[in-house]
């Protein structure tokens, strides 16, 4: 039987991450999701990046079933461009 290492490695660790979660055509509340992805992120001991707005954990976006449909919500779409911006910056400065 092979014995488990003494140290657990983390490949991820440390790597920038940033979550965003569509809501779908439903407009269910999306913070439950990005509380269990952030806890995966976390598990893995990645960075989780943080956004300066409400929900803080990463990105709600309000999409349907049309296509393209998300593409209307400008405010995510910001966020998102933003949110894009911190981890490339996040990769500059070695995280990544």
């Amino acid at each position: 039987m092979e014995k488990h290492p003494d140290t657990v490695t983390y490949p991820l660790e440390g790597k920038p991450c940033g979550l965003i979660v569509n809501s779908g055509a439903g407009g269910h509340n999306t913070l439950d999701v990005l509380r269990l992805l952030a806890d995966y992120v976390l598990a893995l001991h990645m960075h989780l990046l943080a956004v300066d707005k409400h929900l803080y954990i990463g990105i709600s976006a309000k999409g349907g079933d049309e296509k393209e449909e998300i593409l209307k919500d400008q405010k995510a779409l910001k966020q998102t461009k933003d949110l894009v911006g911190l981890l490339i910056k996040g990769i500059e400065d070695g995280r990544g």
